[in-house]
């Protein structure tokens, strides 16, 4: 087996590894926790909250199911296309990608399944929207890209 082919499933792997881990925390919330229930792991830091998010970040374009499904397609189909064509780039610029295509594929999953994305994580501190695995994975993916794209690759990419 090819170096690049035994990359390409690890990298694979771990998507789906992500992926279930999404999804099983979105199972466990959904069958014991109500929908709407708060619960407080640590006072005014963190806890859980568990909704229905109808759109996208901050429920952006909410209840527009048909056209999250098609960004979500185009978005899912481009870093998996630059995943694919980056694999002997930098493994930064692999991870980031990787992590943005779980986030976008597992609440992907939620939208075609369910109709809604199962949120449950909610920093209790400040004023900031309920959130899930798969919107860190987002988040952190965004910012890998950003330092890959600022730092790294102006400085010559490390493997």
């Amino acid at each position: 087996m090819s170096k690049q082919r035994a990359q390409y499933i690890i990298m694979l792997s771990f998507t789906a590894f992500l992926i279930s881990i999404d999804q099983l925390l979105k199972i466990i919330i959904n069958q014991n926790i109500s929908l709407g229930e708060n619960m407080t792991f640590i006072p005014k830091v963190f806890g859980i909250t568990y909704v229905h998010n109808n759109g996208a970040a901050w429920n952006l374009l909410n209840g527009h199911m048909c056209l999250l499904t098609f960004i979500t397609i185009i978005a899912a189909g481009v870093i998996f296309y630059y995943f694919w064509r980056s694999m002997q780039q930098s493994r930064w610029l692999n991870i980031a990608l990787l992590l943005m295509f779980s986030g976008a594929v597992s609440n992907f999953i939620d939208r075609i399944w369910h109709g809604y994305v199962i949120d449950m994580f909610k920093i209790e501190f400040i004023d900031f929207p309920v959130f899930n695995m798969a919107d860190s994975y987002l988040v952190v993916g965004v910012c890998l890209l950003m330092i890959y794209t600022f730092i790294i690759d102006r400085k010559g990419s490390p493997s």
